[in-house]
Protein backbone atom coordinates (compact mmCIF):
# COMPACT_ATOMS: atom_id res chain seq x y z
CA UNK A 1 0.00 0.00 0.00
CA UNK A 2 0.81 3.67 -0.43
CA UNK A 3 2.21 5.48 3.25
CA UNK A 4 0.71 8.95 3.15
CA UNK A 5 3.79 11.26 3.65
CA UNK A 6 1.28 13.50 5.41
CA UNK A 7 2.45 13.26 9.21
CA UNK A 8 0.25 14.92 11.78
CA UNK A 9 0.87 17.03 14.63
CA UNK A 10 -0.89 17.57 17.78
CA UNK A 11 -1.16 21.05 19.84
CA UNK A 12 -3.21 21.67 22.89
CA UNK A 13 -5.81 24.42 22.34
CA UNK A 14 -9.08 26.03 24.09
CA UNK A 15 -12.67 26.88 22.20
CA UNK A 16 -11.21 30.12 22.37
CA UNK A 17 -7.50 29.91 20.94
CA UNK A 18 -8.12 27.23 18.69
CA UNK A 19 -8.92 29.73 15.63
CA UNK A 20 -5.86 31.99 16.36
CA UNK A 21 -3.59 28.72 16.87
CA UNK A 22 -4.77 27.78 13.06
CA UNK A 23 -4.64 31.06 11.66
CA UNK A 24 -0.77 31.11 12.96
CA UNK A 25 -0.02 27.61 11.68
CA UNK A 26 -0.78 28.27 8.28
CA UNK A 27 1.17 31.09 8.67
CA UNK A 28 4.14 28.86 9.95
CA UNK A 29 3.16 26.97 7.02
CA UNK A 30 4.43 29.59 4.25
CA UNK A 31 0.52 31.13 3.50
CA UNK A 32 0.99 34.60 3.59
CA UNK A 33 -1.35 36.83 5.36
CA UNK A 34 -2.57 39.79 3.38
CA UNK A 35 -4.92 42.06 5.33
CA UNK A 36 -3.90 41.12 8.84
CA UNK A 37 -6.96 40.65 9.89
CA UNK A 38 -7.82 44.18 9.54
CA UNK A 39 -10.71 44.65 7.28
CA UNK A 40 -14.43 45.18 8.86
CA UNK A 41 -15.17 42.09 10.01
CA UNK A 42 -11.95 40.81 11.23
CA UNK A 43 -11.19 38.16 9.04
CA UNK A 44 -7.66 37.18 7.94
CA UNK A 45 -6.70 36.89 4.14
CA UNK A 46 -4.13 34.28 2.84
CA UNK A 47 -2.52 33.71 -0.49
CA UNK A 48 -0.31 31.15 -1.73
CA UNK A 49 1.48 29.77 -4.81
CA UNK A 50 0.84 26.03 -3.63
CA UNK A 51 3.97 23.78 -3.26
CA UNK A 52 5.31 24.34 -6.58
CA UNK A 53 4.74 28.09 -6.33
CA UNK A 54 2.81 27.97 -9.82
CA UNK A 55 -0.83 28.15 -8.37
CA UNK A 56 -3.43 30.65 -6.85
CA UNK A 57 -5.01 29.91 -4.09
CA UNK A 58 -6.60 32.89 -1.83
CA UNK A 59 -8.52 32.10 0.91
CA UNK A 60 -10.80 34.27 3.73
CA UNK A 61 -10.85 32.96 7.39
CA UNK A 62 -13.29 34.32 9.60
CA UNK A 63 -13.81 33.72 13.63
CA UNK A 64 -17.47 33.96 13.71
CA UNK A 65 -20.24 31.68 13.68
CA UNK A 66 -21.87 31.83 10.21
CA UNK A 67 -21.68 35.45 8.09
CA UNK A 68 -24.38 36.84 9.10
CA UNK A 69 -22.90 36.80 12.60
CA UNK A 70 -19.57 38.69 11.47
CA UNK A 71 -18.23 41.78 13.52
CA UNK A 72 -21.05 40.99 16.68
CA UNK A 73 -18.70 39.25 19.63
CA UNK A 74 -21.46 37.57 20.66
CA UNK A 75 -20.56 34.98 17.42
CA UNK A 76 -16.78 35.04 18.04
CA UNK A 77 -15.68 31.87 18.70
CA UNK A 78 -12.82 33.49 20.39
CA UNK A 79 -14.52 35.42 23.16
CA UNK A 80 -13.88 34.64 26.69
CA UNK A 81 -17.13 36.31 28.02
CA UNK A 82 -19.56 34.37 27.14
CA UNK A 83 -21.17 31.06 26.51
CA UNK A 84 -20.46 29.95 23.40
CA UNK A 85 -23.39 30.14 20.72
CA UNK A 86 -21.85 26.76 18.27
CA UNK A 87 -18.31 25.86 17.81
CA UNK A 88 -17.79 26.73 14.40
CA UNK A 89 -15.75 29.67 12.15
CA UNK A 90 -16.60 30.01 8.41
CA UNK A 91 -13.69 30.48 5.15
CA UNK A 92 -14.40 31.27 1.58
CA UNK A 93 -12.49 31.37 -1.32
CA UNK A 94 -11.40 34.12 -3.12
CA UNK A 95 -11.37 35.23 -6.94
CA UNK A 96 -8.89 38.34 -5.87
CA UNK A 97 -7.55 40.45 -3.30
CA UNK A 98 -7.85 44.74 -3.50
CA UNK A 99 -4.95 45.90 -1.98
CA UNK A 100 -6.42 49.38 -1.26
CA UNK A 101 -9.50 48.42 0.81
CA UNK A 102 -7.91 45.35 2.29
CA UNK A 103 -10.92 43.38 0.89
CA UNK A 104 -11.68 39.99 -0.86
CA UNK A 105 -13.18 39.69 -4.27
CA UNK A 106 -15.20 36.50 -4.25
CA UNK A 107 -16.23 34.37 -7.12
CA UNK A 108 -19.54 34.49 -8.86
CA UNK A 109 -22.79 33.53 -6.77
CA UNK A 110 -22.21 29.83 -7.32
CA UNK A 111 -19.02 29.30 -5.76
CA UNK A 112 -18.76 32.49 -3.44
CA UNK A 113 -20.86 31.12 -0.46
CA UNK A 114 -19.03 31.15 3.35
CA UNK A 115 -18.37 27.62 4.24
CA UNK A 116 -18.02 26.53 7.41
CA UNK A 117 -14.89 26.06 9.61
CA UNK A 118 -16.38 23.94 12.19
CA UNK A 119 -13.89 22.46 15.10
CA UNK A 120 -16.34 19.92 16.52
CA UNK A 121 -19.74 18.91 14.94
CA UNK A 122 -21.80 21.70 15.27
CA UNK A 123 -25.33 23.09 14.39
CA UNK A 124 -26.99 22.83 10.85
CA UNK A 125 -25.93 25.81 8.76
CA UNK A 126 -28.81 28.16 10.06
CA UNK A 127 -29.05 31.93 9.83
CA UNK A 128 -31.23 32.35 13.00
CA UNK A 129 -28.25 33.65 15.17
CA UNK A 130 -30.47 33.26 18.57
CA UNK A 131 -29.09 31.96 22.42
CA UNK A 132 -32.36 30.12 22.92
CA UNK A 133 -32.53 28.03 19.31
CA UNK A 134 -32.31 24.67 20.05
CA UNK A 135 -29.54 24.49 17.42
CA UNK A 136 -26.29 25.58 18.88
CA UNK A 137 -24.22 23.32 21.01
CA UNK A 138 -22.73 25.46 23.95
CA UNK A 139 -19.16 24.71 24.65
CA UNK A 140 -16.58 26.24 27.13
CA UNK A 141 -14.23 28.71 26.70
CA UNK A 142 -11.38 27.27 28.73
CA UNK A 143 -12.65 23.79 27.64
CA UNK A 144 -9.28 21.59 26.72
CA UNK A 145 -8.44 20.16 22.99
CA UNK A 146 -6.18 18.26 21.21
CA UNK A 147 -6.01 19.57 17.81
CA UNK A 148 -4.21 17.27 15.01
CA UNK A 149 -3.01 18.74 12.14
CA UNK A 150 -1.49 19.05 8.84
CA UNK A 151 -0.71 22.28 7.15
CA UNK A 152 0.93 22.66 3.79
CA UNK A 153 1.30 25.18 0.93
CA UNK A 154 -1.87 23.49 -0.55
CA UNK A 155 -3.70 21.49 2.23
CA UNK A 156 -5.22 22.57 5.49
CA UNK A 157 -6.10 19.44 7.22
CA UNK A 158 -7.15 19.14 10.97
CA UNK A 159 -8.68 16.68 13.42
CA UNK A 160 -10.21 18.36 16.81
CA UNK A 161 -9.81 15.14 19.47
CA UNK A 162 -12.89 15.71 22.02
CA UNK A 163 -12.34 14.44 25.22
CA UNK A 164 -14.19 11.56 26.55
CA UNK A 165 -15.70 13.08 29.84
CA UNK A 166 -17.56 15.86 26.97
CA UNK A 167 -20.86 13.87 26.16
CA UNK A 168 -22.47 14.37 23.51
CA UNK A 169 -19.61 15.88 21.51
CA UNK A 170 -17.80 13.97 18.74
CA UNK A 171 -14.38 14.98 16.95
CA UNK A 172 -14.16 16.36 13.77
CA UNK A 173 -11.83 16.05 10.66
CA UNK A 174 -11.69 19.22 7.82
CA UNK A 175 -9.83 19.33 4.49
CA UNK A 176 -9.65 22.38 2.89
CA UNK A 177 -6.93 22.73 0.12
CA UNK A 178 -6.52 21.23 -3.33
CA UNK A 179 -6.48 17.59 -3.88
CA UNK A 180 -3.44 15.54 -3.66
CA UNK A 181 -4.16 13.39 -7.06
CA UNK A 182 -6.23 14.57 -10.32
CA UNK A 183 -7.27 11.83 -12.83
CA UNK A 184 -8.71 14.29 -15.57
CA UNK A 185 -7.09 16.85 -17.80
CA UNK A 186 -9.38 20.40 -17.05
CA UNK A 187 -10.06 23.13 -18.53
CA UNK A 188 -9.01 25.84 -15.86
CA UNK A 189 -10.17 29.57 -17.29
CA UNK A 190 -11.97 31.77 -13.59
CA UNK A 191 -10.81 29.09 -11.29
CA UNK A 192 -7.28 28.30 -11.58
CA UNK A 193 -6.70 25.08 -9.82
CA UNK A 194 -9.28 22.66 -8.10
CA UNK A 195 -10.43 23.24 -4.73
CA UNK A 196 -11.92 21.15 -2.16
CA UNK A 197 -13.64 21.18 1.32
CA UNK A 198 -14.45 18.12 3.18
CA UNK A 199 -16.10 17.75 6.37
CA UNK A 200 -17.32 15.45 8.85
CA UNK A 201 -19.07 17.03 11.17
CA UNK A 202 -20.98 20.25 9.42
CA UNK A 203 -21.39 22.98 10.97
CA UNK A 204 -22.61 26.98 11.03
CA UNK A 205 -22.53 29.52 7.67
CA UNK A 206 -25.04 31.68 6.49
CA UNK A 207 -25.51 30.31 3.27
CA UNK A 208 -26.42 26.85 3.07
CA UNK A 209 -25.17 23.62 4.93
CA UNK A 210 -21.71 22.45 4.52
CA UNK A 211 -20.84 18.83 3.37
CA UNK A 212 -18.81 18.16 0.03
CA UNK A 213 -17.72 21.58 -1.89
CA UNK A 214 -15.57 21.12 -4.96
CA UNK A 215 -14.80 24.22 -6.94
CA UNK A 216 -13.38 23.12 -10.38
CA UNK A 217 -13.39 23.65 -14.10
CA UNK A 218 -15.05 20.91 -16.80
CA UNK A 219 -12.60 18.36 -17.72
CA UNK A 220 -11.88 18.88 -21.10
CA UNK A 221 -14.27 17.83 -23.66
CA UNK A 222 -16.99 17.34 -21.34
CA UNK A 223 -19.76 18.94 -19.89
CA UNK A 224 -19.81 20.29 -16.22
CA UNK A 225 -20.49 17.08 -14.49
CA UNK A 226 -22.31 16.82 -10.98
CA UNK A 227 -20.05 16.46 -8.08
CA UNK A 228 -20.65 13.57 -5.94
CA UNK A 229 -18.00 11.61 -3.79
CA UNK A 230 -16.53 8.05 -4.56
CA UNK A 231 -14.72 6.09 -2.59
CA UNK A 232 -12.17 3.53 -3.62
CA UNK A 233 -8.70 2.13 -2.57
CA UNK A 234 -9.18 -0.03 0.50
CA UNK A 235 -6.30 -0.29 2.80
CA UNK A 236 -5.57 -3.20 5.24
CA UNK A 237 -4.21 -2.13 8.14
CA UNK A 238 -2.62 -4.74 10.79
CA UNK A 239 -4.04 -3.82 14.51
CA UNK A 240 -1.69 -5.46 16.96
CA UNK A 241 -4.19 -4.90 20.20
CA UNK A 242 -6.75 -7.54 18.19
CA UNK A 243 -6.70 -11.29 19.95
CA UNK A 244 -6.38 -12.57 16.60
CA UNK A 245 -3.36 -11.59 14.65
CA UNK A 246 -4.85 -12.63 11.46
CA UNK A 247 -7.58 -9.76 11.40
CA UNK A 248 -7.56 -6.61 9.19
CA UNK A 249 -9.56 -3.51 9.89
CA UNK A 250 -10.09 -1.73 6.39
CA UNK A 251 -9.68 2.05 6.09
CA UNK A 252 -10.07 3.86 2.51
CA UNK A 253 -9.13 6.81 0.61
CA UNK A 254 -11.49 9.92 -0.41
CA UNK A 255 -12.16 10.36 -3.95
CA UNK A 256 -13.94 12.44 -5.37
CA UNK A 257 -15.61 11.69 -9.07
CA UNK A 258 -18.60 11.71 -11.57
CA UNK A 259 -20.89 9.25 -13.20
CA UNK A 260 -20.36 11.17 -16.40
CA UNK A 261 -17.02 11.30 -16.30
CA UNK A 262 -15.15 8.88 -13.83
CA UNK A 263 -13.17 9.44 -11.26
CA UNK A 264 -11.62 13.18 -11.09
CA UNK A 265 -9.43 13.62 -7.61
CA UNK A 266 -7.75 12.17 -4.56
CA UNK A 267 -7.85 13.98 -1.65
CA UNK A 268 -5.04 12.45 0.44
CA UNK A 269 -3.67 12.58 3.32
CA UNK A 270 -6.07 11.08 5.79
CA UNK A 271 -8.15 7.65 5.44
CA UNK A 272 -11.94 7.01 6.16
CA UNK A 273 -13.55 3.95 6.96
CA UNK A 274 -16.79 1.92 8.61
CA UNK A 275 -16.44 1.88 12.76
CA UNK A 276 -17.02 -1.46 14.13
CA UNK A 277 -16.60 -1.46 18.19
CA UNK A 278 -15.33 -5.24 18.41
CA UNK A 279 -12.18 -4.26 16.33
CA UNK A 280 -11.28 -0.77 17.58
CA UNK A 281 -11.92 2.04 19.40
CA UNK A 282 -11.75 5.95 19.57
CA UNK A 283 -8.40 6.59 20.17
CA UNK A 284 -6.53 3.77 18.85
CA UNK A 285 -3.07 3.79 17.11
CA UNK A 286 -3.35 1.87 14.39
CA UNK A 287 0.29 0.05 13.23
CA UNK A 288 1.06 -0.54 9.20
CA UNK A 289 3.95 -2.42 8.35
CA UNK A 290 5.39 -1.05 4.59
CA UNK A 291 9.17 -2.17 3.63
CA UNK A 292 10.07 -3.05 6.94
CA UNK A 293 9.08 0.10 8.40
CA UNK A 294 6.25 0.64 11.10
CA UNK A 295 4.01 3.62 10.40
CA UNK A 296 1.36 4.86 13.08
CA UNK A 297 -1.93 5.95 12.01
CA UNK A 298 -4.09 7.35 14.78
CA UNK A 299 -7.75 6.61 14.79
CA UNK A 300 -10.58 8.35 15.75
CA UNK A 301 -14.84 7.93 15.55
CA UNK A 302 -16.69 10.94 14.11
CA UNK A 303 -19.99 11.87 14.29
CA UNK A 304 -22.05 13.59 11.56
CA UNK A 305 -23.68 17.56 12.31
CA UNK A 306 -27.33 18.69 12.61
CA UNK A 307 -29.47 17.00 10.50
CA UNK A 308 -26.65 14.31 9.49
CA UNK A 309 -24.95 17.10 7.46
CA UNK A 310 -21.36 15.63 7.21
CA UNK A 311 -19.32 15.23 3.94
CA UNK A 312 -18.72 11.28 4.34
CA UNK A 313 -20.10 8.54 2.02
CA UNK A 314 -22.58 6.82 3.39
CA UNK A 315 -21.76 4.10 6.22
CA UNK A 316 -18.52 5.92 6.83
CA UNK A 317 -18.05 7.51 10.06
CA UNK A 318 -14.29 7.17 11.24
CA UNK A 319 -10.79 8.51 10.18
CA UNK A 320 -7.46 7.98 10.35
CA UNK A 321 -4.11 9.90 9.64
CA UNK A 322 -0.96 9.16 9.92
CA UNK A 323 0.93 10.76 12.99
CA UNK A 324 4.82 8.71 13.28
Amino acid sequence: MSISNKVFTKVTVTRTTVFDTLMQLMTNSGWTLLNGGADLVNSYIFSSTGNDGNKKILLQMSPYDGASGAGTELYDIRNKNRATVGSSGAFRELKSYDTATKAGVPYGSTISSWRALPFIHTRRGDDAYTLSSNLYIFVPADQVFNLWYYIDKEQIIYYLDVPRTMTGYAPMLMFIGIPEERFLNESFTDVPTAFVSFCTGSGAVSEGNSSSVLTAQRPVAHTPPATEWFYDKSYPLSIPRLPSVDRQFQLSEVICGSPLVGFRYRLGGFLIGKHNVDEVADGDTLTVESGGTVYKYRYGVTSPGYANWTSMPSGFNSVAFRIQ
